[in-house]
């Protein structure tokens, strides 16, 4: 007796289904064996693009810097430090920051903003501008001007590669004199402040050995200023006598 919604497969039924099941196994061993893809352990390059008015602008990662919070935040307390952290659901004992560097191209000058810490990384994580800036399509021998808002070590620690050499050969530099002369100065051996002066002095000084590549402006803003002439006045005829200095 058969119950409501019970199958009994019939002899034709089993032979059908046997039949198909052969047949797909058939189709199956013609096909060729998919191939395994190989693990790529990169990610994508770290830039972001965008423009401003008739200005290009590149976002480039230098990697990241990893520091400790109770020691980074001066002022609050080390307990309120770790409850912010864990408030946003972040470690207490670390954290992450992403060291980015800004690259402005006007149609006719490529000027640099920061240039990271090739020359004073202290993981593999760090000083990758090189490698992000190729990868965003950026010769760093086309940049022109490089620009660090100070002389802190993150800042300038990029201008030589780890190996001394140049990482921007044809780039002029331009930084605030004031600045320039403070983190340069040796009266900060011996303060932590040490790291700084010993990275900025190598980046600032060893680039100037054989071709002046410097030049300390009385305001870092007006580098800027020179970078929008330049693209104003290229192939004027009255560049030497109108060019703005520092």
């Amino acid at each position: 007796m058969k119950t409501h919604g019970e199958f009994n497969p019939s002899r034709r039924h089993l032979l059908t289904g046997a039949a198909a099941i052969a047949a797909a196994g058939l189709v199956g061993s013609a096909l060729p064996a998919a191939a395994k893809a190989p693990l790529l352990k990169t990610q994508a390059p770290a830039f972001y693009r965008f423009n401003v008015g008739g200005f290009e602008a590149t976002v480039v990662s230098d990697g990241l810097i990893v520091g400790v919070p109770k020691t980074t935040f001066v002022g609050p307390a080390a307990a309120n430090v770790e409850k912010m952290m864990t408030d946003l659901f972040l470690p207490p004992d670390k954290l992450v920051m992403d060291q980015n560097a800004l690259v402005i191209n006007n149609g006719d000058k490529v000027a640099l903003f920061e240039t990271g810490m090739a020359s004073v990384k202290r993981t593999e994580d760090m000083g990758l501008l090189i490698g992000n800036l190729k990868a965003a399509g950026i010769d760093p021998k086309d940049i022109d001007y490089l620009i660090p808002s100070h002389a802190h070590i993150d800042h300038i620690g990029g201008i030589l590669a780890a190996d001394g050499s140049r990482n921007f050969p044809n780039a002029q530099i331009f930084i605030a004199q004031m600045d320039l002369e403070y983190w340069t100065n040796e009266g900060l051996a011996g303060t932590p402040s040490e790291g700084s002066m010993r990275a900025a002095r190598n980046s600032t000084q060893n680039v100037n050995e054989d071709k002046p590549q410097l030049r300390a402006c009385r305001r870092a803003r007006n580098a800027m200023r020179f970078m929008a002439w330049s693209g104003r006045r290229a192939g004027s005829n009255d560049r030497k006598e109108t060019e703005p200095g520092c």
